[in-house]
């Protein structure tokens, strides 16, 4: 199964990462920041893009920073995010894609946190 270019079947998870879900309530402001819930420790493998390199839609999203493959969990959505297991790097997921609609694999265009 071949996704963005990546054949899924062959993919190297080596990376471990957090997914989290922001609290519900948590409204961040200047004073206080989102509060986020871990729900998974997944296995994931993380590619770099560069500008111009994602096609949705037949529209260039050239804001997406990275797209991250990972097995499928049901529910993730734009609401959720990406972190590294020591918090050095977070990613903010735009768009979860559950590849070739199986259940399977889902592919993560996200946009690194500064």
């Amino acid at each position: 199964m071949v996704c963005s270019g990546v054949n899924m079947s062959n993919v190297g998870h080596k990376h471990k990462v957090w997914v989290n879900l922001q609290q519900l309530g948590s409204v961040p402001d200047s004073f206080n920041p989102a509060t986020w819930s871990t729900v998974h420790q997944v296995p994931v493998s993380i590619q770099p893009m560069r500008g111009g390199e994602v096609i949705a839609g037949q529209k260039v999203q050239e804001h997406i920073t990275h797209v991250i493959h990972t097995r499928y969990m049901p529910n993730i959505t734009g609401e959720w995010r990406v972190q590294s297991i020591d918090a050095s790097r977070t990613w903010n997921i735009d768009a979860a894609i559950n590849v070739q609609e199986q259940n399977k694999y889902l592919e993560l265009h996200c946009v690194e946190a500064r």
